[in-house]
């Protein structure tokens, strides 16, 4: 599954409703996992991991603007919303991610390290299918994976 994003149009407004709602979804969440680790010391170094992971979503999310973005630049249309798009998106996608490596740092405290970081990386296996199919509302090429076949 690949994503196109030097051809994939994002001035397309229902795709920026669905990254807004992903975006909307994935803070609201970052904000219930603040608040039970902020409550309760037992989940507070899973709570933090989780934290961590959903930051690095984010920040995967971002790299697909500024990806898009430099590569418009580089080839040669060199347009003000392209910079600006790559400006935004390339400090967005640096902060987001410095986020995630701070917050999974705290984690640290209160959580073993061979338990957190696993922990952080369930948002971020989940993110790519997940953009796929419900932010960019691109088709699988396969809808049966390969691995199945195996067991017939």
């Amino acid at each position: 599954m690949l994503i196109e994003v030097t051809n994939y149009d994002f001035s397309d407004e229902s795709f920026l409703i669905r990254s807004a709602v992903f975006l909307g979804i994935t803070f609201s969440l970052i904000l219930i996992f603040e608040i039970t680790q902020k409550k309760s010391l037992q989940f507070r170094g899973l709570s933090l991991a989780i934290i961590a992971g959903l930051w690095a979503m984010i920040q995967n999310f971002l790299m697909a603007f500024f990806t898009a973005a430099i590569s418009k630049v580089t080839s040669g249309s060199v347009e003000l919303i392209w910079i600006f798009m790559m400006i935004i998106g390339g400090v967005l996608a640096f902060l987001s991610l410095a986020i995630s490596i701070a917050r999974m740092q705290v984690g640290f405290r209160y959580n073993d390290a061979h338990l957190a970081i696993p922990v952080r990386e369930i948002p971020t296996q989940f993110d790519p299918a997940f953009l796929y199919v419900i932010v960019f509302a691109l088709t699988p090429p396969v809808l049966i994976p390969y691995h199945f076949y195996i067991f017939q």
